[in-house]
């Protein structure tokens, strides 16, 4: 189940007494909500690689990504969220981390690549924002989670790094990174977001 028990019985209550939903609303936000940076990655041209390579040999990219970003987000005190297909969210409490763990997983794929066989040489598109969400434990609803899904999947490419406004302001002072700003329509919604370089 997506939910704990409380939550469960919250929404549920939710449904069968719409009459009382200003007061489980206010429930559902006092416990679950939390200002978090999500952090989305999407292994590039998965489908591609997939069809070149098979199914068994884009599962050992898979976990290849999983053995190098493991120790990463870990350092940074990551919260893995969860695992879909060549995705993963995590959850941090500040952007700096989030942005930190960003960098350092380019940096080791790009190290990785540097001596790993063609077959064996993968990029990753990653996608950050910044806002609250409810936070259900393995698993977080909001904004932010569909900004940096937006951002990591639908609009990076290769091995960019794409971060919301939010994620920006709180890290553009942070030496050594530099930021160049986009503009994108995507899904009806006008995205703000930033380049890192």
């Amino acid at each position: 189940m997506l939910f704990d028990e409380k939550l469960r019985a919250l929404l549920k209550k939710r449904i069968l007494h719409p009459e009382q939903l200003t007061e489980i609303d206010s429930e559902i936000i006092k416990s679950y909500t939390k200002v978090l940076t999500i952090l989305k990655t999407d292994l590039a041209d998965f489908s591609k690689t997939t069809k070149e390579y098979g199914v068994i040999h884009t599962l050992a990219l898979l976990e290849l990504k999983n053995i190098l970003i493991e120790p990463i987000m870990q350092h940074y005190k990551g919260r893995l969220l969860k695992d879909e297909g060549d995705s993963l969210f995590i959850a941090f409490e500040s952007p700096d981390d989030a942005l930190a763990t960003a960098i350092n997983f380019k940096n080791a794929i790009s190290n990785h690549n540097q001596s790993a066989e063609n077959n064996y040489k993968f990029n990753v598109c990653q996608g950050l924002a910044t806002g609250e969400v409810i936070d259900v434990g393995k698993n977080a609803f909001g904004d932010a989670v569909n900004i940096a899904s937006k951002l990591g999947e639908d609009l990076a490419d290769g091995s960019q790094i794409f971060v919301c406004e939010n994620v920006h302001k709180y890290c553009q002072a942070l030496p050594g990174i530099n930021f160049i700003e986009h503009h994108a329509e995507i899904s009806d919604i006008t995205l703000h977001y930033y380049e890192v370089t």
